[in-house]
């Protein structure tokens, strides 16, 4: 009986595996990791404004 379940649980198991239970599709994949792209570049991109605005950008005569 104990070879019987564990025979049907490891049926089950691979069944899960072929049809990709628990997997994201590559469309699901492509636009999580394009979000998350979008996401770091808007980042950098607010970090490299805050950088602009906080630069000291008077001119100074030079010294001779």
């Amino acid at each position: 009986m104990r070879r019987v379940i564990s025979t049907i649980m490891l049926l089950i198991t691979l069944l899960a595996i072929l049809s990709g239970c628990g997997k994201e599709s590559a469309q699901e994949e492509f636009y999580r990791r394009s979000n998350e792209a979008n996401r770091q570049a808007e980042q950098i991109g607010n970090k490299a404004a805050e950088d602009t605005r906080n630069m000291d950008l008077t001119v100074k005569p030079v010294k001779k």
